[in-house]
């Protein structure tokens, strides 16, 4: 370890003190007196030789020099404001010293307007500071000053080891994490796992992603599995009101029409046969009223038809009028699913989805009456015709008297066939329409059970991730539990708390040193904030290798019980009434312990 003692701290024109030196040659040294003495000025002069900053870390250069009566700092015609420290590092002596001096140059024949001040026969103009550094008396230029104080003790490290609470105070807790987690060393997925046997699972489950990455993707699937599932009762209870009684059977209804069909295509066959017979080639009045007859009888059933249809139609849009209103006067009532209330927002869903439904009905039955209406004005208009040729060809046969030629039997039994035809495809038409129904229900009857087999399956799925989840949530604190087991296992009297458990149950970093479970900074007194500090700090100066001398300030303030022992050399400043100059006194014990 590298062990650094002050021999000699000189300071000259330093922060309103004249001159100061304290001969220590690697004791402790206490230096008492009231406040404005100089104690603080001491401290200050010591950091700033090495880092170019004051104690609290505030920049130096605008109280370094003496304060004029309204409170600027008036020019001092280039006084040397200096310090110099001589430390053994137990290898060699190594003196450093650092000055803040005025800098004045001659000016060119141009007039320049700054401040001018006559220093011996030449007159000079202020143009700045300078900063001078030497090491072993020899001059430096600031970059090779500061690269051979890195060689001794980095800034950082020095800082650290130098001041009790600056690790506690000063430096950022992300920093301090830092620090802490280099000296305990990093703890592993794989450690955290192999340190209790419920965790194995996450071997396999994390594969090749992190814990954070891991749960955000459990969350993230929870969350989508919910929302699924929350869809689901209201789209069965959707489909459920689609099912009808209808107890019609399908494999008989598929037997008829495949009968008729069968009927048909006989019929097809005989009809091509007669159209492939000789026809005797006359035509008569009676004749040719015979399809007409015919188309005028099919016309008019389709007229009749059709206008049943559409009294059907409109009876389906009343019903669907009444069920509209029915709906907008509805209340929320009972889930069929859950059997519990529904509540408002699910009810209202439900409620336009079905809303929407009637609409879309509405519009289908409306578009078909407009299409039947129009069919049937087309055959009336048909009809009137037809019915004018039968009536012109009836006065025809009336006028024959029965004289007319005989009516050809080819046509006879074609007109016969192609009735009959009609009549078999109607009827193919009805049976293909009732299939149709029944397997339009066993689709809504597949899809609810395979709604409900989903439901299942969602349920199981989150069931399964909310069991990942809580392993998840189990490695997260057994790696904290690790983390700070291995931490607070480095320090004596001080704790840490490495990790803050939110409300969710979700952790977030931090570091916050504890003594007694009371945080530093938050209801933790002065004289146990010193304790933490010296705790940490002599842990530090283990694990960089390096013990430093180390400065106190506002000691009165501590008790034995929080001066614990360490082995640097201690600076004490502390605050005597009546000692209206500083005292400094050289413990030549050796003791070298903070309570000495």
């Amino acid at each position: 370890m590298k062990v650094f003692r002050v021999n000699r701290i000189t300071g000259e024109n330093f922060k309103g003190m004249k001159h100061f030196e304290i001969i220590a040659n690697g004791n402790n040294v206490v230096a008492r007196g009231e406040n404005g003495t100089g104690k603080t000025t001491f401290f200050d002069a010591y950091i700033w030789s090495v880092t170019g900053k004051l104690s609290d870390g505030s920049a130096a250069e605008d109280s370094i020099k003496r304060f004029g009566e309204n409170g600027t700092t008036p020019l001092d015609g280039g006084i040397v404001h200096a310090v110099e420290v001589e430390f053994d590092t137990g290898i060699n002596t190594v003196t450093i010293r650092r000055e803040f001096v005025e800098q004045y140059v001659t000016p060119s024949t141009r007039s320049i307007g700054t401040t001018k001040k006559k220093r011996g026969t030449a007159t000079e103009v202020f143009k700045g500071h300078t900063t001078n550094f030497f090491i072993n008396g020899v001059p430096k230029q600031k970059k090779e000053f500061d690269a051979f104080m890195e060689t001794l003790v980095p800034i950082d490290t020095f800082n650290l080891l130098s001041m009790p609470t600056y690790f506690c105070k000063t430096m950022a807790w992300k920093k301090r994490r830092e620090v802490l987690m280099a000296i305990c060393g990093v703890v592993t997925d794989t450690d955290v796992i192999n340190s209790t046997e419920e965790l194995k699972p996450l071997t396999t489950l994390l594969g090749d992603s992190n814990i954070d990455d891991f749960i955000k993707t459990i969350k993230s699937n929870i969350k989508k599995y919910g929302d699924e599932l929350k869809s689901i009762p209201a789209r069965l209870d959707e489909l459920s009101r689609q099912i009808t009684d209808n107890e019609a059977n399908k494999e008989n209804l598929l037997i008829e029409i495949k009968n008729l069909q069968k009927a048909r295509a006989e019929l097809d066959a005989e009809i091509k046969g007669l159209q492939q017979q000789p026809s005797l080639e006359f035509s008569s009045p009676s004749a040719e009223l015979v399809p007409i007859n015919s188309k005028i009888k099919n016309l008019e059933l389709n007229i009749s038809d059709y206008t049943s249809k559409i009294d059907h139609v409109n009876k389906q849009l009343q019903a669907l009028k009444g069920e509209y209103t029915e709906l907008e006067n509805s209340k929320p009532g009972i889930c069929p699913t859950c059997g519990q209330a529904m509540p408002f927002e699910k009810f209202a869903e439900t409620r336009n989805k079905r809303a929407q439904l009637i609409a879309d009905e509405v519009k289908s039955l409306k578009d078909m009456r407009q299409r039947q209406t129009k069919s049937i004005e087309d055959w009336k208009l048909e009809l009137s015709k037809l019915q004018t040729q039968a009536a012109e060809l009836q006065k025809q046969i009336d006028a024959t008297k029965g004289q007319e030629p005989k009516v050809d039997i080819k046509q006879e039994k074609l007109k016969a066939a192609y009735d009959k035809r009609d009549q078999l495809s109607a009827s193919i038409n009805d049976v293909q329409g009732t299939i149709n129904g029944i397997e339009r229900q066993e689709m809504i009857k597949r899809r609810i059970e395979e709604l409900r087999t989903r439901e299942t399956a969602l349920n199981r799925d989150i069931a399964e991730l909310e069991k990942q989840l809580y392993l998840a949530e189990t490695f997260i604190r057994c790696k904290v539990k690790l983390i700070e087991q291995n931490i607070n296992s480095k320090f004596k009297y001080v704790n840490f708390k490495m990790f803050d458990t939110q409300l969710n149950g979700g952790v977030t970093e931090c570091c916050e040193p504890l003594i007694d479970n009371v945080p530093y900074n938050d209801g933790l007194n002065r004289g146990a904030k010193m304790k933490a500090a010296l705790d940490i700090l002599s842990t530090l100066s283990k694990f960089y290798d390096v013990e430093l001398p180390i400065f106190i300030d506002d000691a009165e303030s501590y008790t034995s019980n929080s001066m614990i022992e360490v082995k640097n050399q201690v600076f004490r400043l502390i605050a005597a009434e009546g000692v209206k100059e500083l005292n400094i006194t050289v413990e030549t014990s050796q003791a070298n312990a903070a309570a000495a």
